[in-house]
């Protein structure tokens, strides 16, 4: 019996990993990423903007089978921001954790954050007050410059003179998604939409 029971949680852990092999396991709040350890880690794809070609995303996420250049298709091309079976996939085979980043040439632009909360588990996240106690207790400077319903955004200081980043917070019924500008004058290029361009195709991908 515990034979069987040695036997059965190695085989899930091993599982475990090999859903995982490529997730990079991150705070909630990443200010100052590892830029080399996320090109080693995670795939690269190409943003396909003719006005910053060199804009690109790095994400967990594997490449489509028949088109290496983008990732699995997990978001129909009819509905562009329908980001349903996305979440699933990233609940399913990435344990519910998420983050993805865009890059223009060597400089990370743009973070995206998600993460899914079982119903029973205790959500340490759920809330605009328990973020600001997380932003305390990480010595993390913040202004609040707007909260509407579910969504609240933040200015968020950094360290060694590094321009000031935007933080959008998304509460969801039991997720959250978390999207960081890392310079805040970069808000005007939309990054948060570009995210999802290497997830589109004509057909969902199992």
């Amino acid at each position: 019996m515990k034979k069987t029971l040695s036997f059965i949680l190695i085989l899930v852990y091993l599982i475990s990993c090999k859903n995982n092999n490529k997730v990079i396991h991150e705070d909630i709040i990443n200010l100052y990423p590892d830029k080399e350890l996320i090109k080693k880690q995670y795939y690269k794809y190409s943003l396909f903007d003719p006005f910053f070609p060199n804009d690109s995303i790095y994400s967990p996420i594997e490449p489509r089978k028949n088109n290496q250049k983008m990732g699995k298709t997990l978001i129909k091309a009819t509905e562009p921001y329908n980001t349903g079976e996305l979440k699933r996939y990233i609940i399913a085979k990435l344990n519910g954790k998420y983050s993805s980043y865009i890059s223009e040439n060597n400089t990370l632009l743009y973070r995206y954050y998600f993460r899914h909360f079982e119903d029973d588990e205790f959500r340490e996240f759920n809330s605009s007050k328990k973020i600001e106690n997380y932003f305390v207790n990480n010595n993390i400077k913040y202004k609040l410059i707007k909260q509407k319903d579910k969504t609240s955004v933040y200015i968020l200081n950094r360290k060694e003179n590094l321009p000031s980043s935007l933080c959008v917070v998304e509460f969801e019924d039991t997720n959250i998604n978390v999207h960081i500008t890392y310079d805040i004058n970069d808000t005007i290029r939309h990054l948060a939409p570009k995210s999802l361009i290497p997830f589109r195709g004509s057909e969902i991908e199992n």
